[in-house]
């Protein structure tokens, strides 16, 4: 049997052209060791061979944080966020967003439209539904006030539309 020879730390990381301190790290996390400073390099040599292999397999496997993964990842965010911004620069050359200060006061003026509409039209509807004959009839005028405040939100959805379509900001049509 051939009689093994060891080599020191100091020797080993020239070897492996790296620190004494990553060897001993290296220990901690696997690589053999023949006694306090004393390694088999043959065996040190094939365990650093697979520790690394494996490393090289985790940094390509998908959901490493420090490999090729991540960067893909990486990547495809960036790519994501840059062709969401052109479709709002597309979308807002096209006049198809609206802006939040135009969108409010259209929302507010419809809900004040819709409001005023309703109570308008149960106090003129209120005495005529007393005078109804039947059921039917009192729903019918009641569904007519509805159907009329429906109406006037509608138009102003149709309002916003337009605001949108010539291009106002707001700030003009205010």
């Amino acid at each position: 049997m051939a009689q093994q020879s060891f080599i020191g730390v100091q020797e080993l990381s020239k070897l492996f052209g790296i620190s004494t301190e990553r060897i001993r790290q290296l220990v901690k996390e696997g690589m053999p060791q023949e006694g306090r400073g004393r390694y088999d390099f043959v065996r040190c040599a094939l365990w650093y061979i697979r520790f690394l292999q494996e490393a090289v397999k985790r940094r390509t496997q998908p959901g490493d944080v420090g490999g090729a993964d991540a960067l893909r990842k990486e990547r495809a965010a960036s790519l994501s966020a840059d062709t969401e911004l052109r479709l709002l620069a597309l979308a807002e050359r096209r006049r198809e967003l609206v802006p939040v200060e135009v969108a409010a006061r259209m929302f507010d003026e419809a809900v004040t439209t819709f409001r005023a509409k309703m109570l308008a039209g149960i106090h003129k509807t209120g005495i005529r539904v007393l005078g109804a004959r039947t059921q039917a009839q009192a729903n019918a005028m009641v569904e007519e006030v509805i159907h009329d405040a429906l109406r006037s939100v509608a138009a102003v959805g149709r309002e916003l539309k337009e605001t949108v379509r010539e291009g106002k900001n707001g700030r003009d049509s205010a």
